[in-house]
């Protein structure tokens, strides 16, 4: 019952602005819940939402953190690991970016290098 619940508030916050901080309350006060679907339930949602309104959910990082090292679920505390790192700007785009401008980097001074010695 719950998780329908959680997704209608979400559905109604992400199309309204006017609801959101107060859904995101509640969802963050749902993921300190002690039922594994009800608290998996509200941090797919706090994902979702974290798209149009990150900077809602930032000040509830601390609360993600405590939530993530009291919880025995090892499902749970990758749910919450996933939200923290996207919350603080750690994710796979941001990395694959990072990767290829290594590369980039990498390639031009190669080429100086060649460049150096051909000389």
């Amino acid at each position: 019952m719950a998780y329908y619940v959680l997704k209608a508030l979400a559905n109604i916050a992400y199309c309204n602005e006017k609801y959101a901080k107060q859904t995101i309350a509640t969802l963050v006060i749902a993921a300190k819940g002690t039922e594994v679907p009800t608290v998996t339930s509200a941090l797919g949602r706090l994902r979702i939402l974290r798209e149009k309104y990150l900077d809602l959910i930032i000040p509830y990082k601390a609360s993600l953190l405590k939530n993530q090292n009291h919880t025995s679920s090892g499902h749970l505390k990758d749910a919450c690991v996933g939200l923290i790192d996207i919350i603080e700007g750690r994710s796979l785009a941001v990395v694959h970016h990072e990767v290829k401008q290594q590369q980039e980097d990498i390639e031009d001074l190669d080429e100086r290098v060649t460049m150096q010695k051909s000389l």
